[in-house]
C-alpha cells in the first residue's frame, strides 16, 4: 500500500505544482485556536509543504519546532526553529536545528502522509516516528495532530494497528477533514 500511495502523492504533486493552498483554506486554518508552539516538517520528495499553514498565524507569539529523531524506539522531541537557522541531519535524514536549539513541547503538529481515510486514519512511512510521538502529545499535552496531504491522497480505508494513532485533522490545498463525520 505505501508503493502505491507513493506513486499517488507523486502523481498528485505534479498535478498540484502550479497551485497551493487556496485561500479558504488558509483563512479556515487560520481560525483555528492559534498554537502557542507549531510542529512543523521539511517536506521530502513529493510530500506536501506545510509551510503556507505555519504562516498564517501571527509569527508575534507563535513558535515553530523541527521533530527530531533520537532512537528508533523513542518518541521524537521538538526543537525551536526558526527561518534562517542552518539545519542538520538526524539519524533518519530529517531536516533538523542544532542540538543547541531548545526542546519544545508542541501543541499542534503537521504531519506528513502517504495516505489518510475519513476515520482519521494515516499511513506514513512505517517507522511508526509520528505514532509513539502522538501517543505521548495527543494524551498527556491534548496536542492537535493536523495531517498535510493532497486531496488525491485520500483513500477508502487505511490499515490501522493497536499502535496507530489517528489525526485529529486533515488539511488538503481544497479541504479541511475533521473527523467527527467528514469533510467540512
Amino acid at each position: 500500500m505505501r508503493r502505491v500511495a507513493r506513486a499517488h502523492r507523486k502523481q498528485a504533486q505534479e498535478a498540484a505544482a502550479a497551485c497551493g493552498f487556496s485561500q479558504d483554506i488558509l483563512e479556515a486554518v487560520g481560525k483555528l485556536t492559534p498554537p502557542r508552539v507549531l510542529a512543523v516538517y521539511c517536506a521530502v520528495g513529493s510530500e506536501i509543504d506545510p509551510s503556507p499553514l505555519a504562516l498564517v498565524w501571527p509569527h508575534n507569539n507563535l513558535r515553530l519546532a523541527l521533530p527530531v529523531c533520537r532512537l528508533e524506539s523513542e518518541p521524537m522531541l521538538f526543537r525551536h526553529w526558526c527561518d534562517g537557522v542552518s539545519l542538520g541531519k538526524d539519524g533518519i535524514g530529517m531536516a533538523v536545528p542544532p542540538p543547541t536549539a531548545e526542546i519544545l513541547i508542541p501543541d499542534m503538529v503537521l504531519v506528513p502522509l502517504l495516505a489518510f481515510d475519513k476515520s482519521g486514519g494515516r499511513l506514513g512511512r512505517g517507522g511508526g516516528h509520528y505514532d509513539r510521538t502522538l501517543a505521548v502529545l495527543q494524551l498527556e499535552h491534548k496536542a492537535l495532530a493536523i495531517g498535510v496531504a493532497y486531496d488525491a491522497q485520500e483513500v477508502d480505508a487505511c490499515p490501522m494497528e493497536a499502535h496507530d494513532r489517528r489525526l485529529d485533522m486533515v488539511v488538503t490545498p481544497t479541504r479541511i477533514f475533521k473527523f467527527d463525520g467528514g469533510a467540512h
